[in-house]
């Protein structure tokens, strides 16, 4: 199978999946073009570390934070937004507002400063990652690592959250979910104030823009949410299992960089 082939039938998944949420029934949808991906010229290489370093430990660690943990030597308007990081960390862990604590062995509030410039938001937390306590785990989590690399970016440069705070587990997500921990997202996006926000995968960027996307439509492409700027990725999962997207993924992380190197 060929990319362009690969795309096409992708696509008319999601359009058939937004049809059945939506109302039901299937209905006409544009026509993308995606021969482009068929060219045969190699993508440029991403150059990656011969070995993928540990990552720096944030100042955000909601899991066992700890006041007295913060930099001595940060601004006070960074250490005030940090102590109120913390606070909002904390309430997340005792959230109860859905139906998920129940299943959830711990909340996931996210990690990272809050001078990050990139705010990234995962997918649903998987078992794993709930075990791990961090937003992407095992390969999925070394690939993205590549990502960051090759774009002369680290861990350090992000503060990394799930659109979800609890395991998903078997549930299925719903909009009562999302908009309930929406309140936290909306709060830790104003403490960071980053320069761009940045969603892995389908539902982050569904759950933005409110209403249902074609991400093989809007990867790449700038949106806003409350008037902050959204950029569009795929998931690291979905990459790896399907290597044919790794030509278009490049692409978009040159406009990212480019983006982050325009102030």
């Amino acid at each position: 199978m060929t990319p362009s082939e690969f795309a096409a039938d992708y696509n008319s998944l999601l359009n058939d999946c937004l049809d059945f949420f939506t109302d039901g029934m299937r209905s006409e949808h544009r026509v993308f073009d995606f021969s482009p991906w068929d060219n045969d010229d190699e993508p440029e290489k991403i150059a990656v570390p011969e070995k993928i370093e540990e990552p720096v430990q944030p100042v955000y660690k909601p899991m066992n934070a700890e006041i007295e943990k913060i930099p001595a030597n940060i601004s006070p308007a960074a250490k005030s937004n940090t102590l109120a990081m913390i606070e909002t960390g904390r309430k997340i862990l005792k959230c109860q507002a859905c139906v998920l604590h129940k299943n959830s062995a711990t909340r996931f509030p996210g990690c990272g400063a809050v001078s990050s410039k990139i705010f990234l938001i995962a997918e649903p937390v998987t078992p794993t990652e709930e075990k791990e306590r961090y937003a992407l785990s095992g390969a999925v989590r070394a690939f993205f690592d590549k990502w960051l690399a090759s774009i002369g970016l680290s861990e350090d440069d992000l503060f990394v959250t799930n659109i979800l705070k609890c395991c998903l587990g078997n549930t299925r997500p719903s909009v009562e979910m999302i908009d309930t921990c929406r309140e936290h997202l909306n709060t830790q996006i104003e403490l960071v104030n980053p320069k761009v926000i940045v969603t892995l995968g389908q539902l982050p960027l569904s759950s933005l823009k409110r209403a249902g996307v074609n991400l093989l439509a809007e990867h790449g492409k700038i949106i806003k949410y409350y008037e902050r700027i959204v950029f569009p990725l795929f998931s690291p999962a979905l990459v790896l299992a399907n290597p044919q997207l790794k030509g278009p993924l490049w692409e978009d992380l040159k406009k990212l960089k480019s983006m982050l190197g325009s102030s």
